[in-house]
């Protein structure tokens, strides 16, 4: 029997932030998928333990259900019960606490021009970065301002 998704239910705010702008907001996620630096699947759910990671330059993929519709868990590819998006995003940081999963990125991924390799100095720079960046973070998912 289908339910209702009711404010107390338990769903993931999913956002992606660039330096920039905010990419995409949403609070009523069932899924996260996203491919880690070491090339492994990761699928985030509600509930899930925190994290900070690295993250890929590809696809991420989620699952968003309509807080009025109802839903089937664990939303299964019904067409009136949820929403499935993608991003194509440039590699960043991921971090999960308390059903919100953040991705930090410099944008969305270009696949016109050609890629550049990385030293393992700038390879550590953009993390050390994008890893203050995350623990800087307020609750809510604004990012402090430098003063």
């Amino acid at each position: 029997m289908a339910a209702r998704v009711q404010a107390s239910d338990k769903l993931l705010r999913f956002q992606v932030l660039t330096p920039e702008r905010t990419l995409l907001a949403l609070d009523t996620v069932a899924k996260v998928r996203v491919r880690l630096s070491d090339g492994i699947w990761l699928s985030v759910y509600p509930r899930h333990a925190p994290l900070i990671a690295e993250t890929q330059g590809g696809t991420v993929y989620y699952t968003a259900a309509p807080v009025t519709g109802t839903y089937r868990p664990p939303f299964r590819n019904n067409a009136q019960d949820v929403h499935e998006g993608s991003l194509e995003l440039a590699p960043g940081i991921l971090y999960i606490t308390n059903d919100v999963v953040t991705l930090f990125t410099y944008g969305l991924r270009d696949n016109t021009g050609p890629q550049i390799m990385e030293t393992e100095d700038m390879q550590f720079d953009r993390l050390a970065r994008a890893l203050l960046l995350a623990l800087n973070a307020y609750p809510d998912g604004v990012l402090a301002t430098e003063e």
